[in-house]
């Protein structure tokens, strides 16, 4: 043999070496990219396994809040409702210009004389001034002992007007009976004769504990209950 082929099967070896040795390094790499491949697609399904726990979880706490929500709304409603009942035999008067040394069981049957609807004193439960909001002109709280005369004297007084003269005082002052509102209703009603007043309404009254609008005489009745209700005034 020839030292000339001698020394090309030598170069031919060594290539066959170097590509098998490349070979196994691309084998390798292949094999490294397919492990990391795998391993990303593994963290990828772990991680949209926890993000979809996690939205599974939100939407839990989600229902149990709005659930909690609609719990806590509900017991304020019925609250507000017992702090009602346990003033439905009460007569809120405004505007009674306070003097000293009066009686005030005398006062109440003076105005429910004016009105038309003469009250006697055995007929009252109790009756007492509540802390003013300005001088000398603090509201008077009326409990009767029926319900009935008490809504038989609202009923008379929407009808007619009275002024502090008519119960033996010396003003010219008009004098509102009204119902006797919880604070929590009392404060509805002032955002509602707000809302009134903002979008030219007519009418916004109260009946037996319960708040109602009205934009003129021939439009329907609107009850508002929870505080949301006066988005209907508009």
């Amino acid at each position: 043999m020839s030292k000339n082929q001698s020394a090309n099967d030598r170069n031919y070896r060594n290539e066959i070496r170097e590509l098998r040795t490349e070979l196994k390094e691309i084998k390798d790499s292949i094999n490294f990219f397919n492990k990391t491949f795998e391993d990303m697609k593994k963290e990828f399904v772990t991680a949209q396994e926890e993000r979809d726990t996690m939205k599974k979880e939100d939407a839990e706490l989600r229902l149990k809040c709005d659930e909690s929500e609609n719990m806590i709304r509900e017991l304020h409603q019925r609250l507000v409702q017992c702090e009602q009942y346990s003033r439905r035999s009460n007569v809120e008067i405004r505007g009674l210009v306070e003097t000293d040394g009066e009686n005030v069981a005398g006062l109440v049957r003076k105005i429910s004389d004016a009105v038309g609807e003469a009250v006697r004193c055995d007929e009252i439960e109790a009756c007492h001034r509540v802390p003013p909001r300005e001088a000398g002109k603090s509201t008077l709280v009326v409990q009767f002992k029926s319900r009935q005369k008490r809504d038989a004297l609202l009923e008379m007084a929407r009808k007619k007007r009275v002024k502090n003269s008519q119960a033996g005082i010396q003003s010219e002052e008009q004098i509102y009976l009204n119902d006797h509102l919880c604070p929590t209703l009392k404060r509805l009603f002032s955002l509602a004769l707000a809302r009134k007043r903002e979008f030219k309404w007519r009418f916004v009254w109260t009946r037996n504990g319960k708040i109602f609008a009205r934009k003129m005489e021939s439009a329907n009745l609107v009850r508002i209950e929870p505080e949301n209700d006066l988005r209907k005034i508009v």
